[in-house]
């Protein structure tokens, strides 16, 4: 931990990294909910949802978007933000 104590750059990209996780695993879970919650109303109500047969499709390409932002983008503005803060 030493490394991070003297980088600051490398320490603003583990932050972001830490970040960007918790925001992948936060979206997904407000995702899955509310697809949840319309496929519940819907098949209470019998209602027939068009887009219901792209769903997985579409949550597999969102899941790796936000995964692959958590692991790259947000660690390198965290290292460029950390490497500014510390000149």
């Amino acid at each position: 931990m030493k490394l991070l104590a003297t980088n600051p750059g490398a320490a603003g990209a583990l932050i972001g990294l830490i970040l960007g996780l918790a925001e992948y695993f936060i979206a997904m879970v407000m995702i899955r909910r509310y697809a949840i919650v319309e496929i519940a109303t819907a098949k209470k109500d019998n209602e027939v949802l068009p887009g219901i047969a792209i769903l997985p499709g579409t949550l597999r390409m969102l899941r790796i978007i936000l995964i692959v932002t958590a692991v790259t983008i947000y660690p390198v503005v965290g290292y460029v933000v950390g490497s500014m803060f510390a000149s």
